[in-house]
């Protein structure tokens, strides 16, 4: 259970990891074009068209990839909430072990007094 969690966690932060890297590699791109630009002076709108049409693209990759990772991170928030469930029944045990155990120091010494109350009866019922 452990390793399919640790499995959809690295996937999740993968996927986030690259969304960043891509984002930060378009906006290095985007500055030397800008770059570029200033060097020609002759306005290119086919080159803004183009630009634009690429940031839609990276837009829609990056919406479709962080919903992925909103789903991914549901399903390990699901998985979480049942381990949790499950250790804290788990736990809940171990406390009703813990308290029963408390007890038997106790039960032992009137387990103690009992057998020598009876042995006592036994002896004096014998003896006269």
């Amino acid at each position: 259970m452990f390793e399919n969690f640790r499995e959809r966690l690295q996937t999740v932060q993968q996927d986030f990891t690259t969304g960043i890297k891509t984002l930060s590699d378009k906006s290095k791109d985007a500055k030397v074009k800008k770059k570029q630009r200033r060097e020609d002076h002759t306005p290119q709108f086919s080159a803004g068209l183009e630009l634009l049409s690429r940031y839609e693209d990276t837009w829609e990759t990056l919406h479709k990839r962080a919903k992925e990772c909103a789903k991914a991170g549901e399903t390990v928030d699901g998985e979480v909430v049942m381990l949790s469930a499950h250790w804290e029944k788990r736990r809940t045990g171990v406390v009703e072990l813990e308290e029963q155990l408390q007890q038997v120091p106790a039960f032992l010494s009137d387990l103690e007094t009992v057998t020598s109350r009876i042995g006592e009866t036994l002896a004096s019922a014998d003896g006269p």
